[in-house]
């Protein structure tokens, strides 16, 4: 057994595999998942996890470089917004409508489904690179 790390073998596999400008959409518990797009299913129950957990193990394993949001979560879920912008306050950011997000979700190189219930929770990562 990985001594440490993320030991979801999906998960685990995914993070191993994406590179340079990919996208990972962290993704609450009611998104709209696109059908094309490869998709770990996290939720457990409604809350957990929340998409700030995903997020958090994601940022512990990769080199990201920016995120993007839906513009809706500033009037639904601001606190979501202020929880990335501190775990995430060295990275560009992104705000565009959800009919957009959801667009780009197409894009994905995978989409991790948290169990998070906030509204407008879901979250496009953007790898980065070491060097």
């Amino acid at each position: 057994m990985k001594k440490i790390g993320v030991i979801n073998s999906l998960l685990s596999a995914v993070l191993a595999r994406v590179g340079h400008t990919d996208q990972i959409v962290v993704a609450d518990a009611g998104f709209p998942c696109p059908a094309a797009v490869p998709l770990v299913d996290l939720a457990l129950v409604p809350g957990t996890p929340t998409t700030r957990d995903v997020v958090q193990v994601i940022e512990s394993e990769l080199v990201l470089e920016g995120y993007v949001m839906a513009t809706e979560s500033e009037s639904y879920s601001p606190h979501v917004l202020r929880e990335f912008a501190r775990l995430l306050p060295d990275l560009s950011s992104q705000l565009v409508p959800h009919q957009e997000f959801k667009a780009l979700s197409r894009q994905a190189a995978v989409v991790v489904r948290s169990g998070d219930v906030a509204p407008y929770s879901n979250i496009i990562v953007i790898v980065g690179v070491p060097y």
